[in-house]
């Protein structure tokens, strides 16, 4: 293959990549989700993620999620999961839902997704800036 047409396809691939729906298709053409079971976290597992995270494995003002969830391709191992206090856990929450929901719709790539879970105090931060731009310019 010559340097022009490897050059060619690179450009070609670049250039698509910025307009892709990164929506995963089904054979009836619906977008999949990656997972429809839900891994369940055994109390034992718990114990175990709270005291590989610092806290009392009975600590009841913890809880152990998932770090990225199953429905964005997350596993139901030992290194998925984290600790929480339980008010983290229910913002986080709220994050998971909206990242979801916008990777379901094709808005964003699973890694965008992933990156946004994991990286959820962050996200919700900006989120809390834009809208605070918005009400400010109205």
């Amino acid at each position: 293959m010559s340097r022009l047409a490897a050059l060619l396809m690179l450009s070609i691939l670049l250039i698509g990549s910025a307009f892709a729906d990164h929506r995963v298709y089904g054979i009836r053409g619906k977008p999949v989700k990656y997972s429809t079971a839900k891994p369940k976290i055994t109390k034992e597992m718990a114990r175990q993620v709270k005291t590989r995270d610092g806290f009392a494995p009975d600590d009841k003002k913890t809880v152990v999620r998932f770090l990225i969830p199953p429905p964005l391709g997350g596993l139901g191992d030992f290194n998925n999961l984290k600790t929480f206090t339980k008010g983290e856990a229910a913002q986080r929450k709220k994050v998971e839902k909206e990242v979801i929901r916008k990777f379901e719709k094709g808005e964003i790539s699973i890694g965008d997704a992933q990156a946004r879970v994991v990286h959820w105090k962050e996200y919700a931060a900006i989120q809390r800036q834009r809208k605070e731009m918005v009400r400010i310019s109205q």
